[in-house]
């Protein structure tokens, strides 16, 4: 049947959204390098994009020695309803995600 796959759809946009937030700041300046960005002890050639698993953002090394750095995460900030009793939320790496109590490799539908 197609209906019951079409709800679970629904539900899935219902739960999970994107934090995106970015911010852009001038890298510390590098000598005798115009164009390299320095952050977090690591050098990245203009245009360079580097992701920080640990912090769950993405860094760009921009014109001017300027990086902009976005979060990667989707975590579930807005749930209609409860979840139900069967289910529960957790952290997977930068992600939220619903699932089973019992078995946390099914994502709980409901």
């Amino acid at each position: 049947m197609l209906f019951p796959n079409l709800l679970f759809v629904a539900v899935l946009l219902k739960v999970i959204a994107c934090d995106t937030s970015c911010r852009t700041f001038k890298a510390i300046p590098t000598e005798n390098r115009p164009n390299v960005c320095e952050y977090r002890e690591l050098y990245m050639n203009n245009g360079s994009t580097v992701t920080f698993n640990d912090d769950c953002e993405q860094c760009t090394c921009l014109e001017n020695s300027n990086i902009k750095c976005c979060r990667t995460s989707s975590g579930i900030f807005r749930y209609t309803g409860t979840v139900p009793q069967k289910c529960k939320i957790i952290t997977d790496g930068c992600f939220e995600r619903v699932v089973y109590n019992h078995d946390e490799t099914f994502p709980c539908h409901g």
